[in-house]
């Protein structure tokens, strides 16, 4: 009996690692690789944040720079990214019509809803990506530039790797809660400064004060942007925006983030009137309005730095300068 009962347990061992294999191997190779290993260093819901001189790249202030943290829908600001690059290379338009897959439209938290089968151009979704933070728009744009999620969230990561996001991971297009996709406030100033220097054309992609879609009209939904940086007309200034007013800074966008795991996460710019860029990124906020408060307060102090380096009254504005090709070794910038 004794031997029969020790036999069963083999069995059940020897199966139980079986289905654990087959478990791993289904999985992404980025996500096998990670579950694989030993070195998967726990996410932290902490505050963190960075200041960058978008035209030099250096780092003008940091708190917790390299604390791991989860992206949420910072995420976004990579599938755009790639879009962006796929727009350049040809293989899509701003009006080609992107379907949405029966499995965009599962996708958890907040939606458009656009409707399996029902088409929204690459222009709109980008607007809809990086304006309401819509998930099944993220998965509907990763399946259309490369045939799945899956397939997609490899080249965010080779991406990631190429930029010298070293502490970023990457596991779906949106951002949705998973223990495994983390980045840095630091990976986060890289992202963002590459597409605001490579791509200058299309900041105003994170830059609208609203994107409105009919489901939303029925449902009586306000479409407005939550980033409080992000000038609109139908809202009284923030207290973050005139802080950035009275120094002749203008919000310029970027992305908004949320998941309960981080709270509420930032990427902001703004820039001044000859051209001259601050970027700050900060994880931990207790609400966006707060958030935007504390980095617009950061960018003020920066810019300020900046015109006391160059000898410039705090009432007048840097001179122009172009964007240097600076890397600091503490920032894994290009």
């Amino acid at each position: 009996m004794g031997d029969l009962t020790k036999s069963r347990r083999n069995f059940l061992k020897t199966t139980a690692i079986g289905l654990g294999a087959l478990f791993l191997s289904s999985l992404t190779p980025h996500f096998a690789e990670a579950a694989r290993s030993n070195d998967i260093r726990p996410v932290a819901r902490a505050q963190s944040n960075i200041v960058i001189d978008v035209n030099t790249g250096r780092m003008l202030s940091g708190h917790n720079v390299d604390g791991l943290r989860y992206a949420a829908s910072l995420t976004k600001m990579m599938t755009a990214l790639l879009v962006f690059d796929a727009l350049r290379a040809g293989d899509v338009t701003l009006q080609e019509p992107v379907t949405f897959s029966t499995r965009s439209q599962n996708v958890e938290h907040w939606r458009l809803n656009v409707g399996a089968g029902n088409t929204l151009s690459v222009n709109d979704c980008l607007i809809a990506l990086l304006t309401r933070s819509s998930n099944d728009v993220a998965v509907a744009l990763a399946e259309h530039i490369s045939g799945s999620e899956a397939n997609f969230v490899e080249a965010m990561n080779r991406k990631a790797r190429r930029l010298g996001m070293t502490n970023t991971r990457f596991y779906d297009a949106s951002g949705l809660n998973n223990q495994y996709q983390r980045t840095t406030a630091r990976d986060m100033a890289t992202l963002g400064r590459h597409i605001v220097l490579t791509y200058p054309t299309r900041l105003d992609f994170f830059a609208h004060a609203e994107f409105s879609y009919h489901t939303d009209r029925t449902l009586g939904r306000r479409p407005y942007n939550v980033n409080r940086l992000v000038r609109d007309t139908t809202m009284p200034q923030s207290q973050a925006r005139l802080q950035l007013d009275r120094i002749g800074l203008t919000p310029m966008g970027m992305k908004t983030g949320f998941i309960r795991n981080s709270w509420h996460n930032l990427v902001a710019l703004a820039g001044d009137a000859n051209g001259n860029k601050v970027l700050a990124v900060g994880f931990g906020g207790q609400s966006q309005p707060a958030l935007a408060n504390t980095l617009a307060g950061l960018m003020v102090q920066g810019y300020n730095a900046l015109r006391q380096e160059h000898g410039i009254p705090l009432n007048r504005p840097l001179p122009a300068r172009a964007p240097a090709q600076y890397r600091d070794p503490r920032l894994n910038l290009f």
